[in-house]
């Protein structure tokens, strides 16, 4: 991108943006490439050229500047300026090109120019000139020294150096630098070194044309804070912090050619544009603050970082603090029935780092009062500010950085909602055929005021708490195990008004509850379900089996229950999805001379028991075997295939 040129100096141009060698071997070649565009005008001599590019700093005779048009500079193989290969100067802000180019093979720039015109001051006539062909020119020479551009250019031998001119290119490519010529209004420091000035001094003769092959000197006499700020190499000037807003900083400028010949560019140190400073917060994040029901305010300790558009600290900086409450209107004062400041100053002067500091204050404690919900203080339902913000202004009108405070009251309820069943192996992140994930949430919530409120921003704390298992068993009387407990656990923040739970491997209960500031929610009862564990028979046994008279017939039917106990549903498989299918059984006996028949194909679970007539007690086994598909909150866990062996005992008197 074309950067805007700036002159400052005593006469014309000589040496411009010579510096920054960036590499690149003896065979490249870095020249400042120095011209001149001018047209014809009705007093132009017969026979001349419409249009030339010469060297000369004032117009030759007939010739003036154009007023319309563009001219563009091109490089195949390298640099102009600050990287970009191509770069155009518009005629209505200047005739004047300079650029800094790096040519990595190669000894040739091209240029040309469209839509060139000029009008006629006396008259106010504008006429089109004849545009600038793509041309090749050769900038062969020393290295960091002035070539000239030529198009239609008489021939011309500069004389002696008689006068300096110096231009500035400005790193933001604002036009800022205004008369008089050796005057810049004001220098800008920046953290980004690629923020450089650009400085070209170039020599030119008594006739004001410029002298190819000059090579600059510029110096600063480093005699106060602003002038030590700034560093200077080759063509290039950079602009540290630490200088002092509106002091003096001076450039001596020269040829290496003349030492005599002299200039001084005369400078002030300037933060910049105050519209363009930045002030960042800390803390930066949304913060929330409760008004307490007794006692002082409560405050958020803040502190406020100015720095320029560049980057750069700025120091000893007045910066104007301002409250808009959650209407958006700027309110410093808290209406009443509330009272006090919500900002502990409204005016902070920054340090040497560019800091200031400060406090978002509440209203001091004050017990519940309905008056205080009209009041834009509080979070509001449905109300698109909701927070407090806090305005940073320069020269007390540029908002230049915002902190946002939510105020909320203590609470007198707060409620929760959230799935009562999960599976093992789930999570209410995730999602399943039947359900959308569903995490546990802050539905609602009433402070002291009798305000209702969705659900209060701030910081809250959640607590998982498994049921214990206890003396609690699973099973029938003859085959008892005790009963698991869950183990589930958070997944992402823990503090917010949304919890997501993993419910973990393990069958079981557990009990969720969140805490805002002191205030509980109601306590959810969450069932963790698993696969079959236990395999439940009925009639259910006595601890020494199920009772049978000699001989006497049975039908023995089997139910399921996971390793908490929760009861498991027999179901094909609908949707894709199914609780408990069983897939295959078998009955055997393995002691006794009883008899045991399964009643149909699977999911049938019955068996007909036939009891020994000769009083002897008789063992079964049966092994079943099915899938799990889960009908919980989460993902279908799906892989769950289960096998149970189950020995119970025809007990005969």
């Amino acid at each position: 991108m074309r950067k805007s040129l700036f002159f400052c100096g005593a006469a014309l141009l000589g040496t411009i943006l010579a510096g920054c060698n960036n590499g690149g071997g003896s065979a490249q070649i870095r020249r400042v490439v120095v011209g001149y565009v001018w047209v014809s005008t009705n007093s132009t001599p017969a026979g001349s050229p419409d249009v030339v590019v010469t060297g000369n700093a004032t117009a030759p005779a007939g010739y003036a500047a154009p007023t319309g048009g563009t001219f563009t500079l091109n490089v195949a193989d390298g640099e102009i300026t600050r990287g970009a290969d191509s770069e155009t100067f518009t005629m209505s802000s200047s005739n004047q090109i300079a650029a800094y180019v790096k040519l990595n093979n190669g000894n040739s720039v091209t240029f040309s120019a469209t839509g060139l015109s000029y009008t006629d001051p006396v008259t106010n006539v504008t006429s089109s000139k004849t545009p600038i062909p793509s041309t090749n020119q050769s900038i062969s020479g020393t290295n960091d020294t002035v070539a000239v551009l030529s198009f239609q250019a008489p021939t011309y031998t500069p004389g002696a150096p008689a006068a300096l001119k110096v231009i500035v290119r400005d790193p933001s490519g604002a036009n800022k630098f205004g008369a008089p010529a050796t005057v810049i209004p004001n220098i800008v420091p920046s953290a980004n070194s690629g923020d450089r000035y650009e400085i070209a001094v170039v020599a030119l003769d008594a006739n004001n044309v410029v002298i190819p092959g000059t090579t600059q000197t510029v110096t600063d006499t480093n005699s106060n804070a602003s002038e030590t700020a700034t560093s200077v190499s080759g063509s290039f000037m950079t602009v540290g912090g630490a200088g002092v807003e509106g002091q003096a900083v001076v450039l001596t400028c020269g040829i290496t050619q003349n030492s005599s010949l002299t200039t001084t560019v005369n400078t002030v140190y300037s933060y910049g544009n105050r519209a363009n400073f930045i002030a960042a917060f800390t803390p930066s994040a949304e913060q929330s603050v409760i008004w307490p029901a007794s006692g002082g305010a409560a405050t958020v300790a803040y502190t406020v970082n100015v720095k320029n558009g560049r980057g750069i600290n700025v120091p000893n900086e007045n910066i104007t603090l301002r409250r808009r409450n959650t209407a958006g209107t700027v309110e410093n004062n808290y209406p009443a029935p509330a009272s006090g400041s919500a900002l502990s100053t409204t005016t902070v002067t920054t340090d040497a780092s560019g800091n200031g500091t400060f406090d978002f204050q509440t209203p001091a404690g004050a017990a519940g009062n309905s008056g205080f919900n009209s009041l834009n203080i509080k979070y509001k339902v449905g109300n698109p500010l909701v927070a407090n913000r806090v305005d940073a202004l320069t020269s007390g009108t540029n908002v230049v950085g915002t902190a946002s405070v939510v105020v909320t009251r203590p609470l007198s309820s707060l409620t929760i909602a959230g799935p009562a069943r999960l599976d093992v192996g789930t999570s209410t992140l995730a999602a399943n055929v039947n359900q959308t994930s569903n995490p546990y949430n802050v539905t609602g919530a009433i402070d002291i005021d009798t305000q209702t409120i969705a659900a209060p921003t701030g910081t809250y704390a959640w607590t998982l708490t498994p049921v214990a298992a206890g003396a609690n068993t699973v099973g029938d009387p003859d085959n008892t195990s005790p009963r698991s407990v869950a183990a589930p656990a958070t997944n992402g923040s823990t503090t917010g008004s949304v919890l997501n739970v993993d419910a973990g491997s393990i069958a079981g209960q557990f009990t969720v509850q969140a805490d805002f500031g002191g205030t509980l929610s109601n306590t959810l009862t969450v069932d963790v379900y698993g696969p079959p564990a236990k395999v439940i028979l009925s009639p259910t046994p006595a601890v020494g089996g199920i009772a049978f008279a000699s001989g006497e017939v049975k039908t023995v039917s089997t139910g399921f229950v996971d390793s908490f106990g929760h009861a498991m549903t027999l179901s094909a498989p609908s949707n894709g999805v199914h609780t408990v299918l069983l897939t295959g059984k078998t009955g055997g006996q393995t002691s006794g001379n009883g008899n045991i028949v399964s009643q149909g194909a699977a999911p049938n679970p019955n068996w007909t028991v036939t009891a020994s007539s000769t009083g002897i007690d008789s063992t079964f086994q049966l092994t079943l075997s099915g899938t799990w598909g889960g009908r919980g909150q989460g993902a279908q866990v799906g892989s769950g295939a289960w096998n149970l062996i189950r020995t119970f005992v025809a007990d005969v008197p």
